[in-house]
């Protein structure tokens, strides 16, 4: 093994078998049991999530979640097998650790987050529309519900023994999928019964961003899956999947989630005995619209800046993009400043898990 003051043998080395670990200390076997610590708390992670789960019956929520903690065990286990690699070749050549990289990734990124993401819209979005479910809405998710699981599983196994026609399979089923969803999330967005708010708002966003990321993954995966450059779907779309569906969806919901969370320990018990703001009265509605508008605009900005291969008007939407940010962390702290619980013992019990919500 050689240190950093050793001559090193890049032309025989693998890519990324320089790792940070080795970097630091000249000591590459330090992947293996760094990446078995954590290989062992994401486990621990799935297994907690997972009891909390039934054992049959499983809605579409449910089934979606489970389904990424399968992808989140598999997606581990690749991870630390490419550090086993790096360390000591233990896997013998069997694999290019290309492969194994573009296949870990896959299922991270679309089959723990981006499931993630559709199984928890398929309960919040008819909770916050308070619209009807349809038969159309039925037969589209019926739809998503089996080619995105089942296309996503074959990207990744076409990507890992690089099968070219499976990953293309796969890609296509799990563009299918997507594109089903967004038309689930869009129906129901398009017959809300409830004024927009910024949670709905940003839902139309994510709707619209997993279109045009579908439309551009397209022929970019048609050509190649596999390829490291489309391992994200075609370049021109991945602010559309890493911003307008995966940050917007966190953000949408964060206005609901934190407000709630905040409004039930401080005025629920008040409820009937006194005047109460409502959840909604707890942010500051000039801040979101603002920070709404900011953040559509960045990211269209991001994408024509990607189109027109145009680096001012890259960095001008990313700032807006990160103004938008700030505004959004301002106004949730505006939310825990000004109606945080009462006293410490309250704040204390929620954080420490014991909360009765």
């Amino acid at each position: 093994m050689q240190g950093l003051s050793g001559d090193l043998d890049t032309e025989n080395q693998p890519p990324l078998a320089i790792p940070f670990a080795h970097f630091v200390v000249g000591v590459a076997v330090l992947l293996l049991v760094g990446g078995g610590v954590l290989l062992v708390g994401f486990w621990l992670f799935a297994y907690n999530v997972a009891r909390t789960l039934p054992t049959s019956g499983l809605d579409i929520t449910e089934a979606h979640f489970a389904f990424a903690l399968a992808s989140l065990l598999a997606a581990t286990v690749l991870g630390w097998l490419l550090a086993a690699d790096v360390a000591c070749r233990l896997l013998g050549g069997l694999f290019e650790p290309s492969e194994l990289v573009l296949a870990h990734l896959t299922l991270t990124v679309f089959g723990f987050v981006f499931a993630t993401i559709v199984g928890a819209l398929y309960q919040l979005a008819p909770m916050f529309t308070q619209a009807e479910k349809t038969p159309v809405d039925a037969h589209l998710a019926h739809v998503e519900m089996v080619a995105l699981p089942v296309g996503i599983g074959l990207l990744a196994a076409g990507r890992l023994f690089d099968a070219t026609l499976v990953a293309t399979v796969g890609g296509v089923l799990f563009l299918l999928g997507a594109l089903a969803f967004a038309g689930f999330l869009g129906r129901q967005l398009w017959r809300a019964r409830v004024e927009p708010g910024p949670l709905l708002r940003r839902y139309g966003l994510v709707t619209v961003s997993v279109v045009g990321w579908t439309v551009l993954t397209v022929p970019t995966w048609l050509r190649n899956p596999a390829s490291v450059f489309a391992r994200f779907g075609d370049p021109m779309g991945t602010h559309l999947l890493f911003v307008g569906v995966i940050t917007l969806t966190i953000l949408g919901t964060f206005y609901h989630v934190v407000p709630f969370i905040v409004w039930y320990h401080r005025y629920s018990d008040r409820l009937g005995y006194e005047s109460v703001p409502m959840v909604d009265d707890l942010y500051d509605d000039r801040i979101e619209r603002i920070e709404f508008w900011l953040l559509a605009v960045g990211l269209a900005g991001l994408w024509l800046g990607d189109l027109l291969s145009s680096t001012p008007a890259t960095v001008v939407a990313g700032n807006l993009l990160g103004v938008a940010v700030l505004l959004f962390s301002a106004n949730m702290a505006i939310v825990v400043r000004r109606h945080r619980p009462e006293t410490l013992r309250e704040v204390v019990a929620t954080l420490a898990g014991r909360s009765s919500i």
